[in-house]
């Protein structure tokens, strides 16, 4: 007779957002998002590297440990209306979070976003609780610039949104987004004040390291690890750059009846319309045309230098605009370092590049503020006036309450602190004209 054979359930999560124990990696960066100095963070990627497992998990350790964590989806929010919903979608009375800020559901129910924002901040400081907003697939702010009609109120709504997270004491913002994102600064660079992405920290999330990339492919977490020849795993690993969703996709196509084949030259070949194609489109699209021309070069070479990557932007490249370009594609895992050079960032990206599927529409953003973002001395500006601007409002909230009876040394400071701004902003200026 027979037996019954037994059918194994393959291992790996190829695209779907993970939980618990199926999340791997980047302990540093939630310990550097939930405890660290900066408190309006913008957490870069593309698609499909884990964003929202990320935020989930950071929503998990926030309130394990005693913080308010609210995870709030916005990719629907295409009017300020929808926006207030997202808000409040997941939210019930008998929620523990409200409860420790001392709220109710009907407390923020036919609110604004800034009004409901302005709550969680007011109930974080009186009941010394800080509240963490994760906001989610954060392009849904883009939609909502785009109805034409209410321009005048997107606008004063996107200034007010700054505002309060600029002036929270008890708030920790974290936006979780594509570069597409950077289009916001291109609808509000007209500002005579500071762009709306201005005060955010730029944390990349990127490729895993080594080890996790490993502990990954090998499912150490699971019940059940995967037992995977070594060299295999590291195959697996250097093909994809260490990309988790790339790592797994492939892994899930090699793996059969428990074993993990390793990865030949057909394997690594993106299908027209696949997964994979769609995916490094929607990348490429968000890259502006002079980051495009890096990416088509390393596609043609081997590897390249920083001095050969200046010749392919042309005439007037500067050391510094190069080697901040290309630090920030490799944060991204478009390339990746290779001792002195630089290479692609993973073998399924070269084999697109090369296979005449790129479409080419208008970039999003323009070369200005690409590099705006890539250029580390403007982020540690922005960054200073962002500290500097939660000091001078903190100070001024204490000037209003107490009027004709304010200590003198706080407006002595307040305007110490107006000064200091002037310089950093004046500063934060020419490096913007150069």
């Amino acid at each position: 007779m027979e037996l019954a054979r037994t059918i194994q359930r393959k291992p790996y999560n190829a695209g779907m957002p993970v939980r618990g124990e199926q999340f791997y990696g980047r302990s540093e960066l939630i310990n550097n998002i939930l405890d660290g100095p900066d408190r309006a963070i913008w957490v870069v990627s593309n698609r499909r590297i884990g964003k929202t497992s990320l935020l989930y998990r950071l929503t998990e350790v926030a309130n394990d440990s005693g913080q308010a964590a609210f995870y709030i989806a916005m990719d629907a929010a295409d009017t300020l209306e929808r926006l207030s919903t997202c808000f409040l979608e997941d939210l019930d009375d008998g929620d523990p979070r409200l409860e420790r800020l001392g709220l109710k559901l009907a407390d923020l129910q036919g609110k604004t976003p800034v009004e409901i924002i302005r709550a969680f901040d007011r109930g974080g400081r009186e009941h010394a609780c800080e509240v963490v907003l994760l906001l989610d697939e954060a392009e849904g702010l883009i939609q909502i610039t785009q109805d034409e009609i209410a321009q005048d109120e997107t606008t004063q709504f996107l200034k007010d949104l700054q505002h309060v997270f600029q002036g929270a004491q008890a708030l920790r913002v974290v936006l979780a987004a594509t570069k597409r994102l950077l289009e916001l600064d291109e609808y509000c660079k007209s500002w005579n004040t500071s762009r709306f992405l201005d005060p955010f920290a730029l944390y990349y999330l990127g490729s895993l390291e080594q080890a996790e990339a490993l502990d990954l492919v090998h499912q150490s977490q699971a019940p059940a690890p995967q037992l995977i020849d070594n060299a295999v795993a590291a195959a697996i690993v250097d093909e994809t750059g260490g990309h988790p969703y790339l790592m797994q996709s492939l892994a899930f196509a090699l793996w059969e009846d428990g074993v993990v084949r390793a990865p030949t030259h057909n394997d690594l070949l993106p299908a027209p319309g696949g997964q994979w194609s769609r995916m490094f489109q929607q990348d490429y699209d968000c890259l502006s045309s002079n980051e495009r021309r890096i990416l088509l070069g390393f596609a043609a070479a081997e590897s390249l230098s920083e001095a050969e990557v200046a010749t392919l932007l042309g005439e007037g490249a500067r050391p510094e605009q190069v080697h901040s370009l290309l630090s920030a594609l490799a944060q991204l895992c478009y390339v990746r370092p290779a001792g002195e050079h630089y290479r692609i960032g993973n073998t399924m990206l070269r084999n697109w590049l090369r296979s005449g599927q790129v479409q080419e529409p208008a970039p999003a953003v323009s070369n200005a503020i690409a590099e705006d973002m890539a250029n580390e001395e403007q982020q540690a500006l922005t960054t200073q006036i962002d500290t500097w601007e939660r000091r001078q409002w903190a100070l001024q909230e204490r000037q209003a309450q107490q009027g004709i009876s304010t200590p003198p040394e706080v407006t002595i400071e307040i305007a110490d602190i107006t000064t200091k701004l002037g310089e950093l902003k004046s500063e934060l200026n020419r490096l913007r004209r150069r």
